[in-house]
């Protein structure tokens, strides 16, 4: 299993539209476990950023740094941390988001529009039959037999 993490510094403004993927938690476990299941962007602390790096070994974690957030109170030992893993801007965050979501929703388009064989097939299995094997027909709700 592995932690997908986004980190950015304590204290930076996150934008709006990335508010769904903000986790919050009173500390670093609880943070790093709720990346758990998908990507979600997390605020540290310099000495949390210390930990998550100097002890990345320890537990599968790809945390990966926003860097030029406003708000953020950058300083040398954020900037010596973060230049050992990968880093990207807001915007190029932004737009692996919008191609990941295209490609999801090409997937989905693709699955309608042009169905495999087995799902075309699928389609084309009906109920099964059942029939009766006694040598008596039947007898129907509105039939009256004399006793």
């Amino acid at each position: 299993m592995s932690y997908k993490m986004i980190i950015i510094p304590e204290g930076s403004t996150l934008p709006e539209d990335l508010h769904s993927m903000f986790a919050n938690g009173d500390d670093i476990i609880q943070k790093i476990n709720a990346c758990k299941d998908e990507a979600k962007i997390v605020s540290v602390n310099t000495r949390e950023l210390q930990m998550l790096v100097e002890y990345r070994d320890l537990f599968d974690a790809e945390p990966v740094a926003i860097i030029g957030m406003q708000g953020a109170m950058y300083n040398t030992v954020w900037n010596t941390y973060v230049s050992t893993m990968e880093r990207t801007t807001l915007d190029a965050f932004r737009t692996t988001l919008r191609d990941k979501n295209d490609d999801r929703s090409r997937a989905g388009t693709e699955a309608i529009v042009r169905p495999n064989k087995g799902e075309r097939l699928a389609r084309l299995q009906t109920a099964p039959v059942v029939t009766t094997t006694s040598a008596e027909p039947a007898a129907e709700e509105g039939d009256f037999t004399p006793e």
